[in-house]
């Protein structure tokens, strides 16, 4: 079935490259934050290089995504993030669930995150098969999508369970759709989603990661177990 979702996507928007694990990029862009300070000053993309360990074809096959997604500032020959970029980096060294947020909130709204959520209202879907879906019609190879769905679920904005990708508070999703409409399809409250954004950051470090525990245990007891075999 087709979608409309792909109305939403920009001309000539870029997934992330293949060429670089998704855990390779997020350093990429803590490298970037490092070498510019708090003032962000834009840095030669060849220190960049050196400092990340890559090639600058690699990096440069990456940037795109990072100009479209609000990471990186747009420019040729240096790199600069941007203040949600510089957030994200500063986040991820110490408090790594709440750069997560940063991601979470900055990329609310934008047409990879609906048409992911979009792809999951029925109910989970493989990581290779949301993948597929997502770049079904759009340039790229398949890594590309695969890496995509990897930066939604560190983002928050889906979740990963034994495989299956989940929508927020609708993990129950597909076993509700065998006995009727999708408006008698059980919610699970996300307690995340229900904090407004100065009450998370408000939250001291102890009870922020508690909140998040609590929050990985909900979803985990609600999956229901794999079929016995």
């Amino acid at each position: 079935m087709t979608r409309g979702f792909r109305a939403g996507c920009p001309d000539g928007w870029a997934p992330p490259t293949e060429r670089m694990a998704t855990e390779k990029q997020m350093e990429l862009i803590v490298a970037v934050a490092a070498l510019g300070g708090e003032r962000r000053l834009p840095v030669e993309q060849e220190i960049v290089a050196r400092r990340a360990s890559l090639s600058p074809s690699t990096m440069s096959g990456v940037r795109a995504f990072f100009e479209q997604t609000g990471l990186i500032e747009p420019g040729r020959g240096t790199w600069a993030v941007t203040e949600a970029g510089l957030r994200f980096a500063r986040l991820r060294a110490v408090d790594s669930a709440r750069s997560r947020l940063v991601l979470r909130d900055l990329w609310r709204g934008q047409w990879f995150e609906q048409a992911a959520l979009d792809l999951l209202q029925d109910g989970p879907l493989e990581e290779g098969v949301l993948a597929d879906r997502l770049g079904e019609g759009l340039p790229g190879r398949r890594e590309r999508w695969i890496y995509l769905v990897e930066w939604l679920v560190h983002a928050l904005i889906v979740h990963r369970d034994n495989g299956l990708i989940t929508a927020p508070g609708n993990t129950l999703g597909a076993a509700a759709d065998s006995g009727g409409a999708r408006a008698d399809r059980p919610v699970i409250f996300d307690p995340l989603m229900a904090m407004e954004d100065e009450e998370l950051a408000a939250l001291p470090t102890d009870r922020f990661v508690a909140l998040m525990d609590t929050y990985r245990a909900l979803f985990t007891s609600l999956t229901p177990p794999p079929a016995a075999t």
